[in-house]
């Protein structure tokens, strides 16, 4: 398989990605100018503890879809069928029992003294939760082009959502719309894989259900791990930044950093996404064919990471006073969470190529060690006098790609 359209597969995601992720931090930018520090930083826990509890809830279903997806149309001769039909069904029944799990337990237990309604958080995590394998598979699918449009329309909804939640000074109708955007979401991205794919083929084996949800497991366990160490990793990193003297600001100001950070990595996450099928449809290819894709999606992953990061240092001070008075904290912090992504932002593309060669567990290994360093260097701050923040993510990365390198040299992928 030729690596040609490697670049324009990307970019369908990429406004796929800018919609969702730009209308996150647009909404942060109307929230910041009308809303209390407190009151912001509930809305942006929110937004951190429905990411994380919904990569629990996920169990890991959303890469293995985009693993199994994207051999849909590309089954060897003999190749026997994977349940994809149990892979959707155990993904809905986790989905509803972290909601019924949620709505149960004490709410105090995950507010962190904030204000966050504990049935919308309950939604929210149901939304996402749902949304996880028809994401993962319109990535297996390749059908960017058709799932930006949704993105762009959720995204939207957002945006309004925030809009009416700073004219009326309540952040809870910001959280609901990242909630109705998401169950929007999900119902589109299902529409268009059961038209790709069509419903026999998702019901294939859906019969055989004991050996078909072992076979699921099989790939999807070490995935799970590796899904709530990585989703844990900024929520654990946040409550250490809530244990600082400055609190709910000192939070709003790492969550601002955090949605930075995340947008530097929004063009390589792209390029790691749509690198995942290829390498998977490419496994018979000569070593230097697969080689030679790899490489370019580190090269993409890289070199668009460092542009966007230096266009932010150079705005930085602007950007920040967009944020408002209370929220300036100049160049050299925001600079310190853009260093970070540019760091970690050949990583992910590494350990989708390893995942996609069956290097699962070496992965979830590697994400291990990240996650500890990152909280060990969050707690050293921490006990310093510091704020966790930019230097844990930084110090975490950077141990993350020189592994990711390691192994996938290792397993002769580079």
């Amino acid at each position: 398989m030729k690596n040609s359209g490697l670049a324009e597969k990307a970019f369908w995601s990429l406004l796929s990605q800018i919609s969702s992720r730009g209308s996150l931090m647009l909404s942060a930018i109307i929230l910041t100018r009308s809303l209390d520090p407190h009151a912001f930083a509930s809305y942006s826990y929110f937004q951190l503890t429905v990411s994380m509890l919904s990569a629990y809830a996920a169990m890991g279903l959303g890469v293995t879809s985009s693993r199994y997806f994207s051999e849909v149309g590309h089954e060897r001769s003999g190749q026997e069928l994977f349940p994809l039909g149990v892979l959707w069904g155990l993904s809905i029944l986790f989905a509803l029992a972290a909601f019924i799990f949620l709505i149960l337990m004490p709410g105090r237990w995950l507010s962190a003294g904030l204000l966050i309604p504990q049935w919308l958080l309950a939604l929210g995590v149901l939304a996402l939760t749902l949304e996880i394998v028809p994401g993962g598979a319109i990535l297996g699918l390749e059908k960017y082009k058709q799932a930006s449009l949704i993105s762009v329309f959720s995204g939207g909804l957002m945006i309004l959502g925030a809009c009416v939640a700073s004219r009326n000074a309540t952040p809870s109708i910001a959280m609901g719309s990242i909630v109705l955007a998401a169950f929007l979401q999900g119902v589109g991205e299902t529409f268009i894989v059961i038209r790709a794919v069509g419903w026999r083929r998702i019901a294939t084996r859906a019969h055989s259900i004991g050996s078909s949800i072992g076979r699921v497991l099989v790939f999807a366990g070490p995935m799970l791990l590796v899904s709530l160490m990585a989703a844990s990793g900024s929520w654990l990193l946040g409550r250490l930044i809530l244990l600082t003297p400055g609190g709910a600001h000192a939070f709003a100001m790492y969550s601002i950093g955090l949605q930075w950070f995340a947008f530097v990595l929004v063009l390589p996450g792209m390029v790691s996404r749509v690198l995942l099928p290829r390498v998977v449809r490419n496994a018979n290819a000569s070593v230097e064919e697969q080689r030679a894709l790899i490489w370019q999606g580190i090269r993409m992953a890289g070199t668009t990471a460092l542009v966007v990061a230096l266009i932010g240092l150079i705005l930085a001070p602007e950007i920040m006073k967009i944020y408002g008075a209370q929220y300036d904290g100049g160049r050299w912090f925001l600079g310190g969470y853009l260093l970070a992504a540019v760091l970690i932002a050949p990583a992910n593309t590494i350990g989708n190529a390893i995942v996609a060669s069956n290097g699962q567990k070496q992965w979830l290994g590697l994400t291990a060690v990240w996650l500890g360093v990152l909280i060990s260097v969050g707690v050293i701050m921490l006990l310093l006098g510091g704020v966790p923040g930019s230097m844990a993510l930084a110090g975490a990365a950077v141990v993350q790609t020189t592994l990711a390198f390691y192994i996938a040299r290792s397993r002769n992928l580079i």
